[in-house]
């Protein structure tokens, strides 16, 4: 029964080795490209950052308080292009 298992089960030697070449590939790949991969970590955290960063703000903010932000900053940017544009164009624009 014993020789049994051993058939089917690996070795902790070849468990660990395996183990450890598979840990080495991604600290050559560092050592090959550390541009690169700072850039892609760089990328991801912010990507992260952001995501969770909106579920938080969405769940601590109603959504009516975006929507009055909202219209606020848009009637702030058609006064600036009202002031900023001639005449000829500033009166086409939403008041």
């Amino acid at each position: 029964m014993n020789t049994m298992q051993n058939r089917t089960q690996p070795s902790r030697s070849q468990t660990s080795s395996t183990f450890e070449d598979w840990a080495a590939a991604p600290k050559e790949l560092l050592q090959e490209y550390p541009m690169s991969s700072t850039l892609i970590a760089f990328g991801l955290g912010l990507g992260v950052g952001v995501i969770v960063g909106h579920s938080l703000s969405g769940a601590l903010v109603p959504e009516s308080s975006h929507r009055t932000n909202m219209e606020s900053i848009g009637r702030q940017v058609c006064e600036a292009l009202r002031t900023s544009l001639p005449e000829s164009i500033s009166r086409h624009l939403p008041v």
